[in-house]
């Protein structure tokens, strides 16, 4: 029994090893489970190929959120509020659904912009709360060797202030 015992924890510690090992880049050191990239400049179809050849290749991260800030064109309303689009695009690998280019589609979009793709007035997102994505803490916790022993709820990620950060700063 005590044989059986000890052959079981030194599988156990192997197959934590290899976690580790897999999770980890050339220098040693971890891959985060999450990654949130700003892109401002590049296009889009530069951000499904980045996302799916680099963030999302195996034994990397789980999720990767871009948050694409369209080129400012518009100007501003008449309260003084600019009119640019903001997009949130949540990719994740596990669940994630792959196109016939190869490159990963995102499982979730989220618009935070006061505008639209067609450059329309867009009020989705014009207070806390209206705009939001939640990470599931399996992915937070992906590849770890124990998973904290209480309830973890989502982790929510509220796009409004975000948006009135950008627009303090343009």
């Amino acid at each position: 029994m005590k044989l059986h015992i000890v052959h079981s924890l030194i599988n156990l510690n192997v197959r934590i090893l290899k976690m580790q090992l897999i999770l980890r880049d050339q220098q040693g050191n971890p891959w985060p489970t999450i990654i949130i990239e700003v892109a401002n400049s590049e296009s889009l179809s530069r951000i499904m190929h980045k996302t799916t050849q680099f963030w999302l290749a195996p034994n990397r991260v789980e999720d990767v959120f871009v948050l694409k800030l369209w080129k400012w064109t518009l100007g501003r309303d008449q309260n003084g509020t600019p009119l640019r689009r903001f997009t949130c695009y949540k990719f994740c690998r596990r669940n994630g659904v792959v196109n016939v280019h190869g490159n990963y589609q995102p499982v979730q979009i989220v618009e935070f912009g006061t505008i639209d793709r067609h450059n329309q007035p867009y009020n989705g997102c014009t207070a806390p709360g209206m705009c939001i994505m939640n990470i599931f803490p399996g992915c937070i916790f992906r590849g770890c060797p124990r998973v904290p022993p209480y309830p973890i709820n989502n982790v929510v990620i509220d796009f409004f202030p975000i948006q009135q950060a950008i627009f303090r700063a343009m």
